[in-house]
């Protein structure tokens, strides 16, 4: 298969730190470069080995953390289980070990998009108490399955302008918006004009008298103007009081190859609930109609079946002998979220992940040391006072793990069957 890095770096462009004022300051490029696997710009069959070196390391930061277990990380954990933990950082439980996630799962991706049309898509659902209003989410599903991981990017990309102590914002669709979200006025100019007077230096935004200069670019990766301005100002409330805020991140597989997933232990919305639980930070796990699904009777919760039209057999070529013998079908609705028995049916798999606030804090806490004693700790050092933006392309390198490992397995159980059914038919 064709890969060299230009395949892997996009990935970890979206989830390196240091990307805006609303995660940690530590800034580190992330370059990746393969070491072994390929050659000639093509996968060799063996390993694929990829380094990404850290080179923005502050290893002071960590020094008080020797003697008093940091709440909330696995300090205390791995004391209990190993005898010992790592002295600069978390170690293995760092984030910065889901680089190889990342790095793994853009390959993976690669492969089923090139060999299936497979998409993976993920983007902030809410930060603290803000949330996409319920009644806006069902269509916006729907219409971000047409779109790819780009669009939303740019959704969720604002141009923060600030004047004295009141921010202002434009959105992807030049609308200026104000730090409750609401839509102020239209500009005139086009995102892209916009963006061209601020490399300039040109840039200058006037409401009724009022003049806003340009403060900074964010990405937040939630597709929802209104509420993502609010997202941006909730993170800024609690890095402005040295504390960090969760949320929620959505995931979506579209085009996922039907049949994966085995029976009873190993579904695929288990399966991939062990991976979105194995990310640091995540804290709860939704898969379809999850928790709000409980509320409805079955009669409408049930996702009832009709036969697939004659263009959905072309696109999945599907001759009518086949269909005759063993119809293709589709479902009216997708309360079930992809899957049935733990078995992809080739519907649209959605998800949502539980993110919890950021452990490291520069509050003081009242806790106590590795020895008992009553001590105060105060986190100094470079944290993330929100890291949603941050897991979204790690969600989705962890869903096209998953996958790619079912696809793997279903080929096989494929292969097999086809050999076994000649050898002895």
């Amino acid at each position: 298969m064709p890969l060299t890095e230009s395949d892997l770096q996009p990935h970890l462009d979206r989830r390196r730190p240091g990307q805006n004022s609303l995660t940690t300051p530590r800034c580190e490029k992330d370059q990746v470069v393969i070491q072994s696997g390929t050659e000639g710009g093509k996968t060799l069959g063996t390993p694929i080995c990829c380094v990404v070196e850290n080179e923005n390391v502050y290893k002071k930061d960590y020094s008080k953390f020797n003697q008093i277990p940091r709440p909330g990380h696995a300090d205390y954990t791995y004391m209990l289980k190993y005898g010992t933990k790592a002295s600069s950082g978390g170690g293995r439980s760092s984030a910065r070990e889901t680089i190889g996630r990342v790095c793994a799962g853009a390959i993976a991706e690669k492969y089923l998009s090139e060999n299936f049309g497979t998409k993976f898509i993920s983007w902030v659902d809410s930060v603290s108490d803000v949330s996409i209003p319920p009644e806006d989410k069902p269509g916006l599903l729907n219409e971000l399955s047409e779109h790819d991981r780009q669009e939303i990017d740019r959704r969720g990309t604002f141009i923060v302008l600030q004047n004295e102590d009141k921010r202002a914002y434009i959105d992807y669709q030049s609308v200026l918006r104000d730090q409750q979200g609401k839509e102020i006025k239209q500009l005139d100019q086009t995102a892209n004009e916009i963006y061209q007077q601020i490399e300039e230096e040109k840039f200058l935004c006037e409401d009724q008298g009022e003049i806003y200069k340009f403060e900074e670019i964010i990405n937040i990766r939630c597709p929802h103007p209104a509420t993502a301005v609010k997202m941006i100002e909730k993170i800024k409330e609690a890095k402005g009081k040295n504390d960090s805020v969760g949320g929620i991140a959505t995931g979506m597989i579209v085009n996922c190859p039907k049949g994966l997933g085995e029976p009873c232990f190993e579904k695929f919305e288990a399966l991939l609930g062990m991976a979105m639980l194995s990310l640091p930070a995540t804290k709860g796990f939704e898969f379809g109609s999850g928790f709000e699904g409980t509320k409805l009777f079955g009669s409408a919760h049930n996702d009832l079946f009709s036969s697939c039209s004659e263009e959905e057999i072309k696109h999945e070529k599907i001759s009518t002998e086949i269909k005759s013998k063993n119809p293709y079908l589709e479902t009216k609705t997708n309360n079930a979220g992809g899957t049935l028995g733990g078995i992809t049916n080739g519907n649209i798999i959605y998800f949502r992940v539980a993110v919890k606030p950021v452990s490291s804090i520069s509050v003081e806490q009242q806790t106590c040391d590795f020895k008992g004693e009553s001590k105060i700790l105060e986190a100094k050092g470079r944290h993330d006072p929100c890291v949603l933006a941050r897991i979204v392309p790690i969600i989705e390198a962890m869903s096209s793990l998953v996958t790619m490992d079912c696809t793997l397995q279903q080929l096989a159980r494929k292969a097999s069957s086809e050999v076994y059914l000649e050898d002895w038919f």
